[in-house]
């Protein structure tokens, strides 16, 4: 089981404009392993996990696509709660390089459900105008209010040394 937790004094963002703060996020991941090959030095393996995750956040200046109206809010101060949970079917490869240092590499997927909301709005106004920033090649993933039922895609790569 894997347990998570962030806030903004944890975080560091690189990528985002900085256009928010009171940052939170919370997870849990729990996962079986099932060895295919235990007698072998790479030992190959695949995995089920089912995880959760809670994310607070409040954002200025932007705006998002409303499910309630069906239309695009522009505000001046928002925040969002994110809850996102799911099941992801892995296989997994551990590959030693040497008696106690290696590698575990995996590649998996499943489906995922996403709940987003946003809320105590500040200055709401509907807008038919939409910024061309959203269709750039780093969009936000928190553009669109509702209940989202998607594919979630996981590939990651860990160190590891062996203690004993």
């Amino acid at each position: 089981m894997d347990v998570g937790f962030r806030s903004e004094y944890t975080t560091f963002k690189v990528l985002e404009d900085n256009d928010s703060d009171d940052y939170l996020l919370f997870e849990r991941r729990f996962e079986v392993y099932h060895i295919l090959n235990p007698t072998r030095r790479v030992n190959m393996y695949i995995s089920g996990e089912t995880y959760f995750i809670y994310h607070e956040e409040r954002y200025y200046s932007d705006e998002f696509d409303s499910d309630g109206l069906d239309a695009t809010i522009r505000y001046d101060r928002a925040d969002l709660t994110r809850s996102k949970y799911g099941v992801n079917l892995k296989f997994r490869v551990f590959v030693p390089f040497g008696d106690k240092i290696g590698v575990n590499a995996y590649i998996g997927a499943g489906p995922r459900i996403r709940d987003i909301e946003f809320s105590n709005l500040v200055n709401p106004r509907e807008t038919d105008y939409y910024d061309d920033y959203h269709d750039g090649w780093w969009s936000s993933n928190y553009q669109n209010e509702g209940i989202d039922v998607g594919f979630n895609f996981a590939l990651g790569i860990k160190f590891f040394y062996r203690i004993n």
